[in-house]
């Protein structure tokens, strides 16, 4: 994945062998940061046929030989994924279309990080260099607690922001916005969804219950005939993930 230089050293575990990084992965947290790692020990947790895990995503920053790893956590991370790509793909099918080869939309799933570091993800896909990336979906799901947590799901869309200039930055970057959130509640045993997005003429945030996202981030270019319009996950949508997760996890409790 595309990201920002990893910062500094701080709640960084030194690396010490294959053996024992496995073991730090057991600790429940979803995003680690190792120092001390040799370019050579990063290929080989890296490499298709040596790496030693296959449920993480690595970033390494080889000047300070820091190693960022984030865990994916297996079957809820998953199953958000299939759920949210059914309902794209449901609505591209009803017009006849089908997803660009060239994506320019990511999603981000975090099932125990934080809010900030799903922005760095956001962030890290629409400010890398040369990124295809022109949109960033990013949700956060409360698996440890998704039945009594009163906010178990809330979804972000991120897009690139002004351009900023080699004078700025030394670089050539776009910066990163959050065009939309919503956040899907559980009060008291009462579902409800809320959030905003930016109006489409005044770039003010407006209340909203629903996501939008363009067409032509999923196809590569903007609608052309008149059944082709711009992709909504709407309250009902959202509030059937969170029923179809719940579900997922009934049955695995069944199946333990």
């Amino acid at each position: 994945m595309p990201g920002r230089p990893i910062e500094n050293h701080s709640n960084a575990v030194k690396y010490l062998g294959v053996d024992d990084f496995l073991d730090v992965l057991k600790t429940g947290h979803q995003i680690l940061k190792f120092k001390s790692v040799p370019e050579k020990a990063f290929e080989i947790l890296s490499g298709d046929d040596t790496r030693p895990c296959k449920f993480v995503r690595l970033q390494y920053h080889r000047p300070t030989q820091l190693l960022l790893v984030k865990i994916t956590p297996g079957w809820d991370h998953e199953n958000l994924i299939f759920l949210v790509r059914k309902l794209i793909d449901r609505q591209l099918n009803a017009m006849n279309l089908f997803s660009s080869n060239k994506p320019t939309c990511a999603v981000e799933i975090g099932t125990s990080e934080s809010t900030s570091h799903l922005s760095a993800d956001a962030y890290g896909w629409l400010e890398a260099p040369q990124s295809p990336v022109k949109a960033v979906i990013t949700i956060s799901f409360k698996y440890l607690c998704a039945e009594t947590d009163e906010n178990p799901l809330s979804i972000s869309v991120w897009k690139p922001g002004r351009r900023l200039s080699s004078h700025d930055t030394g670089t050539n970057l776009s910066t990163a916005i959050r065009t939309a959130h919503i956040d899907v509640w559980n009060v008291a045993g009462s579902l409800s969804v809320s959030g905003f997005s930016h109006d489409v003429d005044t770039q003010l945030p407006v209340s909203a219950d629903e996501i939008q996202l363009p067409l032509e981030l999923l196809i590569g270019r903007l609608p052309s005939h008149p059944r082709e319009h711009d992709i909504v996950i709407t309250q009902d949508m959202l509030l059937w993930i969170l029923h179809q997760l719940w579900e997922y996890r009934r049955q695995r409790v069944i199946l333990q």
